[in-house]
């Protein structure tokens, strides 16, 4: 059985007969295209802010009667690849017919579900009464003739009356008039005539080919079937109920890449406090393989439903084709300038995908192999001459035993470790690691990843915090790491660090886990409050607090973690951000110098706060300070969303890392703020507790709302309307980047809850909102 889309909707919805039910699912469990197709359609039926196609729209795509042929198996050939094209280039109609296919799949099981009830069988009718289509452009046609056809006479009428009356010159200009009339009136027939109606949805010509399609079916299979174009492109990472996937990449790159780089993080100071800087733990280092990159193969599908009657005939839709021939590349170079190792041929790749071709078709991956699958951006860390550097990694390229890696805001990196894939949520620092006996091993520094094994079982050794030991999983179960380093209002970094929270949570598939040290041996001593190898049921949360840094504690199963299931397309404008500062980095090459130029000279506001938000990550504060202190009327001016998605990716995940990191961020608020306003700006920024808006703090807040610098008034309200409870909704009043004018009514509601000692955490919900 080909896969199509069609055949792909019904294996999603159990519709094929268990023979063709499994056949199908090893195809798709081949392919990083297909389980990224059945991603992107659970996504888009879940969407529900997603539009549906016309009512009354026409087209190929826009006809509902052309999905109800789709559906029914009756849409004639011709037709069939040109829609099954439509509906992967577009969510709306692809939401539109997998949500069809799925409700009439669960009618066929269950017929009692077709009986409507009346009440809804009413406004079904009145809902179709009210959207009735507009008239045929048959019966459009009639009218406009009729119409051209009385104004013609009439015209004629009056130009036989006139010459009546007139003189012959008048009487010619009365005709010139009338055939004027008669011509501009015939075009307006022929533009209404011909004037497209609905939305026509432009198929692309067969020889197109884009850039990051792949294939699904294998490729001697495609060759036999296949037709010209790939039909599916990457999307985000899918529910659930799928694995994240990475894609094959585009045709012209070359499958290996550049060679392993040695050891490169380098030990913290030694007076930091436990999370200082959230410095990684020491996992031991061993040689790195000398081992190409390597395209990690496609996720499997997911469970299979009980196969009922055969409903999808082996049609002639369009297949999900195989990969195109690869282009030699013998010209081309690595990043680091030596040569790239040649291409494996088609026929090899498909084989054995991911191995180099320098290592023959029937070579085994190296177990210790490692690489960046792919992503927007990932950084590393290179030790070198000085200081060491972040350099960007290019996608494909391969990573060594041991890497202190940084995901950027708005990325989420892929990469494979041994038989193990991790996606790094953005905001994310993370360590590759091997343990004693060279078992692969993954650290979250800070931030959240996404661990899981695409066809064996996965066993990985993770570090989070208190938490480490060796988690085992089922194929394609993904499981959810995260450490969080919670910064309490008002804490000073130099008296304390930051609390540290750590949550590794299963999916829908069970797992165990097994205690070890930080290099895998056995724990010398074993965390408290569960055993030394407990199973991890799906939906539930190991969680450690270094409130109670000797015990550890598995919660109950709950909702699976919304950033476990990977993100839709993120708004336009950070898409668009990362892939401009994706274009500046050169792989292989140190970061900061372009960061910094993006950060300050970009034009565009969402570029430069992700420039200025990833030199953050790094430890460099002055270009997202000097952002944050810019005031409105000048070219670097941030509006209030832009500032505060500034300050939330920047400060206080700086203020949290520890005394190094926030000593750094208050010499760039003293360096780059208004002069003189640095101390009161860090205190700002690290916020008030309950004894500092006793001890004064509250007026300060209050007067700093009048304050002459922007920086300050935001600062200022930003802290007062987290302090005040939400019920007030005059809190609202007060824009920091308006006039003074427009303003001093707002101020002065602030001073008359100053006044009545209301500006307090632990205030009543309705206190604030008296008069």
């Amino acid at each position: 059985m080909r896969l199509t889309l069609r055949t792909l909707l019904a294996w999603i919805d159990g519709m094929l007969p268990a023979d063709d039910q499994r056949a199908l699912g090893e195809k798709v469990a081949a392919s990083g295209v297909a389980a990224q197709l059945v991603g992107r359609i659970k996504a888009a039926v879940e969407r529900a802010e997603l539009p549906a196609p016309a009512v009354v729209g026409k087209g190929l795509a826009d006809d509902a009667n052309t999905v109800a042929e789709f559906l029914d198996n009756t849409l004639p050939g011709e037709k069939l690849e040109g829609f099954e094209r439509i509906c992967i280039d577009s969510d709306i109609h692809l939401a539109e017919a997998a949500a069809c296919h799925r409700l009439l799949t669960e009618m066929n099981r269950d017929p009692a579900n077709a009986n409507t009830p009346p009440r809804l069988k009413d406004r079904l009718l009145a809902v179709v009464a009210e959207h009735a289509p507009a008239p045929s452009r048959a019966l459009q046609h009639e009218e406009s003739v009729a119409i051209v056809r009385d104004l013609r006479a009439a015209v004629d009428a009056a130009s036989r009356s006139a010459a009546g009356r007139r003189r012959p010159v008048g009487a010619w200009a009365a005709a010139l008039g009338a055939v004027v009339l008669l011509l501009v009136l015939g075009g307006i027939l022929v533009v209404a005539l011909v004037r497209p109606k609905g939305r026509d949805v432009a198929v692309k010509a067969g020889g197109e080919r884009r850039r990051d399609a792949s294939a699904i079916e294998p490729a001697a299979a495609a060759q036999a079937d296949a037709v010209a174009e790939p039909v599916a492109k990457a999307e985000p990472p899918p529910r659930p109920e799928q694995a994240p996937s990475p894609p094959v990449p585009p045709a012209a790159a070359p499958s290996g890449g550049p060679a392993p780089v040695p050891a490169t993080t380098a030990a913290p100071p030694a007076d930091q406090p436990p999370a200082a800087d959230a410095a990684p733990s020491a996992v031991p280092a061993t040689a790195p393989p000398a081992s190409e990159a390597v395209i990690a193969p496609a996720p499997p599908p997911v469970a299979a439903p009980v196969a009922a009657e055969r409903l999808v005939p082996q049609g002639d839709a369009l297949a999900i084709v195989g990969p195109p021939s690869v282009p030699a590349a013998a010209n081309q170079a690595a990043p680091g300038g030596e040569p790239a190792a040649p291409v494996a041929p088609p026929g090899a790749a498909a084989a054995n995908p991911g191995v180099p071709a320098a290592a023959g078709a029937g070579a085994a991956i190296p177990a210790a192999a490692a690489s960046f699958v792919r992503g927007e951006v990932l950084l590393r860390r290179a030790a070198g001459q000085g200081e060491p550097q972040w350099i960007a990694v290019a996608q494909g390229g391969s990573l060594g035993d041991r890497e202190d890696l940084i995901a950027p805001p708005w990325c989420r990196p892929q990469i494979r470790l041994g038989a193990a894939m991790i996606r790094l949520e953005p905001n994310t620092r993370a360590v590759l690691g091997r343990d004693a006996d060279g078992a692969p091993r993954l650290e979250v520094v800070f931030g959240r990843a996404v661990v899981w094994s695409e066809a064996a079982e996965l066993k990985l050794g993770v570090t989070a915090g208190g938490l480490m030991g060796q988690v085992t999983a089922a194929p394609r179960q993904p499981l959810g790491v995260e450490v969080s380093l919670d910064h309490e209002p008002g804490r000073d970094p130099a008296a304390s660090h930051a609390r540290r929270r750590v949550a590794i949570t299963t999916s829908e598939g069970a797992a165990s886990w097994r205690q070890t040290g930080a290099d895998g041996t056995p724990a010398a001593k074993p965390l408290g409050g569960i055993p030394a190898q407990v199973p991890l049921a799906p939906r539930v949360s190991l969680t450690w607090d270094e409130a109670d840094p000797g015990a550890a504690t598995l919660e109950p199963p709950g909702a699976e973690p919304a950033w476990m299931r990977g993100a839709p397309t993120g708004d336009r404008t950070e898409v668009r951000a990362i892939k401009t500062l994706a274009e500046k980095l050169v792989a292989g090459q140190p970061v900061q110098k372009p960061l910094e130029d993006v950060a300050t000279n970009h034009p565009w506001a969402e570029t430069r706060i992700a420039a200025a938000a990833t030199l953050a990550l790094l430890g460099e504060y002055e270009p997202a300070v000097a952002q944050l202190c810019t005031e409105v009327p000048s070219r670097q001016g941030l509006s209030e969303t832009q500032w505060t998605t500034l300050e939330n990716l920047a400060v206080p995940l700086a203020l949290a890392r520890g005394v190094n990191a926030a000593a750094k961020l208050g010499q760039a608020f003293e360096k780059r703020g208004p002069a003189g306003s640095g101390p009161s700006l860090v205190a700002m920024a690290r916020g008030f507790s309950a004894a500092d808006l006793a001890a004064g703090g509250d007026a300060q807040l209050v007067e700093a709302l009048s304050a002459k610098d922007l920086v300050v008034r935001r600062y200022a309200i930003r802290n007062l309307l987290d302090i005040l409870p939400a019920a007030d909704r005059d809190r609202f009043a007060y824009r920091a980047d308006r006039k003074p004018d427009l303003n001093r009514e707002a101020i002065a509601w602030w001073k008359s809850r100053l006044d009545q000692g209301r500006i307090r955490r632990d205030a009543p919900a309705g206190a604030a909102a008296a008069p």
